[in-house]
């Protein structure tokens, strides 16, 4: 958030107030962001009477009643107002914000660097801006009754030339219009001299017609590239508006065509009556002399008259973009897993404090998987050894699984109810046939070949004792097995 970023809250309405984007006599402008239910956000203009002036009733009545005349003109060529809020010194306007620049920043610089405005987008400037004063002057109450609304300031410095090409008039904060709650003092002149009407500095009534004449004075500036009515002196300036002298455009640009220099002379003429009645007639006329710039064209104009201080508002958008939202970091870093090892608690043992990661778990699982079915195909390749019947308890045999698995992983082998022990009869007489077997000795051959076994049927087993052939068999190696109906 911008340093300079504070709050305003109002009967529910809360805004944000950022950085200064324009100042006046009589106000500063902010750019803002307006907050709503539900995240909503949106980048406004806020308007700020100067604290020393909001305590003065004049200046603060006039102030609203910008407001309330603005309030009531809805058009694409006039910056809309959004809301106002009065609280003690803190006196705002909130306003659409038009990302763009004031028709007179964009005049200083082409002086600057000695380029003159296009004819085209001269007109397409003008005809918006009159425009907004048609729908101005067409203005209704909540009754439908006509407002009467004059605007009053018409000048450079309150025209918008917007990015998206298109012009809007702003600031209707010292217009003159029936059922104003300020009624301007008669011997107090409200504007920018150097643009107001010859009537209004004799005294007479505004009227359409007094805006009609500040337009054609900014069109002048526009196409001469100076100051039509400036002076040194405010005295000096009154006379040469009265006295109406204005240069012919053809005298300074030779490229000027005459019907639009005809054109603009006739909206300068000191007489009201003389000029074109309405705003939109004097739009439809300009129109017919030159055709306006397409909005696209005069964008680009904009752009490259004024890149940096475009990219300067451009950067201020962004910091009010982000106004009030949390910061985010960037390609944040995971936090660092801490070294786990396998617990040596015993099986079935709880330990909640130590987290295992999900490979190891995985690893473990696989691995204990395969040490079960080595184990189930596990055979003994040597005999195993009676223990004696002398009445001891016999020790449980190894589990086949947990001599399979890796030390490290044996308590993560899945045990095996082992199977039940023989009674101690069966044990006895397994022990008594088995001693009763005598010694095999197998008996090669000279080739070293095993010979084949004697057919039982009578025949006389290796070791040279006859045998029952009803009680014994020989397998396919060769020995000889008692048959288990003779046990």
């Amino acid at each position: 958030m911008s340093a300079s970023a504070r709050v305003i809250e109002s009967e529910g309405r809360r805004y944000l107030v950022g950085d200064e984007i324009a100042a006046g006599g009589m106000a500063r402008v902010h750019i803002g962001v307006q907050l709503g239910a539900g995240g909503f956000r949106r980048v406004v203009a806020i308007k700020q009477l100067h604290p020393h002036l909001a305590k003065d009733p004049e200046f603060l009545t006039m102030f609203l009643d910008e407001a309330r005349m603005a309030s009531r003109v809805h058009h694409r060529n006039v910056v809309h107002t959004l809301d106002v809020i009065a609280n003690g010194t803190d006196v705002l306007l909130v306003m659409e914000y038009v990302a763009g620049a004031s028709l007179s920043a964009a005049l200083l610089q082409a002086r600057r660097k000695h380029e003159s405005v296009p004819f085209p987008i001269a007109v397409a400037i003008t005809c918006d801006s009159l425009r907004g004063l048609a729908a101005a002057h067409g203005a209704l109450d909540s009754r439908g009754h006509p407002l009467e609304l004059v605007h009053r300031d018409v000048s450079p410095q309150n025209v918008l030339v917007g990015l998206d090409g298109v012009s809007r008039l702003a600031d209707f904060g010292v217009a003159k219009a029936r059922g104003r709650l300020q009624v301007t003092e008669e011997s107090k002149l409200k504007g920018k001299l150097a643009y107001m009407a010859p009537e209004l500095l004799r005294g007479e009534e505004a009227s359409p017609a007094s805006d009609v004449f500040g337009m054609g004075v900014v069109l002048w500036e526009m196409l001469a590239g100076r100051r039509l009515f400036g002076s040194k002196n405010e005295a000096e300036t009154i006379g040469k508006i009265l006295s109406a002298a204005v240069p012919a455009l053809g005298s300074l640009r030779a490229d000027v065509p005459d019907v639009l220099d005809r054109t603009v002379r006739r909206a300068l003429d000191a007489v009201p009556e003389a000029r074109p009645r309405l705003a939109d007639e004097l739009a439809r006329e300009l129109e017919s002399s030159v055709s306006p710039a397409s909005p696209v064209v005069v964008q680009t104009w904009l752009e490259a008259l004024l890149g940096e201080p475009l990219q300067e508002r451009a950067a201020i958008l962004a910091r009010a973009q982000a106004m009030g939202l949390p910061a985010v970091v960037e390609h944040p870093e995971p936090p660092s897993a801490p070294a786990t090892s396998l617990p040596t608690s015993p099986v079935g043992t709880a330990t909640p404090s130590r987290r295992v990661p999900v490979l190891v778990v995985v690893g473990t699982a696989l691995l204990a998987t395969c040490a079960l079915a080595v184990g189930l195909n596990w055979r003994p390749t040597r005999p195993v050894a009676l223990p004696s019947t002398s009445g001891a308890p016999l020790p449980d045999p190894p589990s086949p699984i947990a001599s399979a698995l890796p030390p490290a992983l044996a308590i993560a082998s899945i045990e095996v109810e082992p199977p039940t022990p023989p009674s101690a009869s069966a044990l006895s007489s397994a022990v008594g046939q088995v001693r009763a077997l005598p010694a095999r000795r197998p008996v090669k051959s000279a080739a070293g070949a095993r010979p084949a076994p004697t057919s039982p049927g009578g025949a006389t087993p290796p070791g040279g004792t006859k045998r029952d052939p009803r009680c014994y068999s020989v397998d396919a190696n060769g020995i000889w097995k008692i048959k288990p109906e003779c046990l």
